[in-house]
């Protein structure tokens, strides 16, 4: 039925659009109808979930077909056995082991040239990798439209820390992406912060720049559940004040700074703990790891999902992410959703709406910055952590509830992909 409204609307005569025009409620009514019934490919280098936001996205994006009305597949490049693909809750063609980190896979453009026009819309996401060239490769000059979403890989806070790395991707850009992205129907961002600091990224940029709602799905788990069941396999941590990470350890994140920022403040606040959970580069994490070493008040735990995460996220009192750069941070959503609150680096994209509601503290990413967030959040009272927390799952529903904000997001990706004005 989607092909059917979608080749019905693309055949109106130009000598028709004062009478489209005018029935504007009509329009809306068969965008919404034709949304109920569109097929969307979504394609991505791994869904991988230590990869983080990217597969997230997708995975969360496939659990809605059902409540919104949509069809959704996934063409990847990892291997067909990747024990991440067994519960995928969408159908995943995996082309793959990629060659190298760029992944590429000599079977991945020739399906999608021969099963594009199966699908209303494709949405490709991240780039740099094998996966959005060959997505340009298959699609362009054709007739299935698709829109990029970079999930903050345009951020120009690669170019400043890796300068060397810059002129390659550069390169890069001018010979293979900037052709991605500029032939695209839209390049979707998640905050108007990171649209405007990617224009700044790479030359010549020609891209038709969109902000999209964003998010993360309510916690299908029970939260006091989950909470319970941390402080079981963790009882040293029982009513102490736990300021929580959780992600990936990496330089961008900041958490060199968060462990010599807490390590200066631990010995002066006896009840304060601070739990860093996450998978990382080996080296790195040694190096955190020796930083460590020797502080007590600092517990260490590898990647958490399912009811281990949420029960992190619910026995925190405050998410701490001090990142140097951050698109969205979905972690952020998450743990508000828990009535968490959150201390954020002002890197961190979303940091002013969650200022602005009173449902977390911002400060520079920096060492007393970082410091400072700390700071701030041990000088609230009880009745001021209490109030920040009720306004943390305010926030979450106004803002950040992906169940909530993906009909939108369906509308936008419609409007662009098939229903132009």
């Amino acid at each position: 039925m989607s092909r059917f409204l979608g080749r019905d609307l693309n055949v109106v005569e130009p000598s028709q659009p004062m009478l489209f025009s005018q029935l504007g409620w009509l329009k809306a009514a068969i965008v919404a109808a034709w949304q109920r019934f569109m097929r969307i490919l979504h394609c991505i280098h791994s869904l991988d979930p230590r990869g983080g936001g990217p597969a997230d996205f997708v995975r969360q994006a496939a659990s809605l077909q059902k409540s919104h009305g949509f069809e959704m597949e996934v063409a990847c490049l990892d291997a067909v056995d990747s024990g991440w693909l067994k519960e995928f809750p969408a159908r995943v063609h995996a082309f793959g082991p990629g060659a190298g980190n760029y992944g590429y896979c000599k079977g991945f453009v020739p399906w999608l040239k021969a099963q594009k026009t199966a699908f209303d819309a494709v949405v490709v996401n991240g780039i740099w990798q094998y996966s959005s060239f060959g997505s340009w490769l298959a699609l362009n000059g054709g007739s299935v439209p698709y829109v990029v979403f970079p999930h903050g890989m345009l951020d120009p806070w690669f170019n400043e820390s890796y300068p060397l790395k810059r002129l390659k991707k550069q390169m890069y850009w001018i010979a293979c992406e900037s052709h991605v992205l500029s032939n695209a129907s839209a390049v979707f961002f998640t905050a108007d912060t990171e649209r405007e600091r990617s224009a700044r990224s790479f030359v010549p940029y020609n891209v038709n720049a969109v902000t999209v709602p964003y998010g993360t799905n309510p916690p299908s788990e029970d939260l006091a559940e989950c909470r319970q069941g941390f402080f079981r396999n963790n009882p040293e941590l029982d009513g102490k004040l736990i300021v929580a990470y959780l992600g990936r350890l990496h330089e961008k994140k900041g958490c060199d700074l968060l462990v010599r920022a807490f390590n200066m403040l631990a010995d002066k606040n006896p009840h304060l703990r601070l739990v860093i959970a996450g998978p990382g580069d080996a080296s790195y994490c040694a190096t955190l790891d020796q930083a460590i070493a020797g502080n007590p008040a600092v517990t260490r735990l590898n990647l958490l999902a399912g009811k281990d995460k949420w029960g992190l996220l619910a026995a925190a009192d405050a998410l701490i992410l001090p990142s140097h750069q951050e698109n969205f941070a979905r972690v952020v959503a998450e743990a508000l959703s828990c009535s968490t609150p959150a201390l954020l680096s002002d890197k961190v994209n979303i940091h002013g709406q969650v200022v602005q509601d009173g449902a977390g503290i911002a400060a520079p990413d920096t060492l007393e910055g970082t410091t400072q967030l700390l700071v701030d959040f041990l000088s609230l009272s009880s009745d001021q952590r209490d109030a920040m927390r009720r306004q943390a799952r305010e926030t979450y529903e106004k803002r950040f509830n992906l169940s909530k904000n993906f009909s939108e997001y369906l509308q936008i990706l419609s409007s662009y992909c098939k229903l132009k004005p």
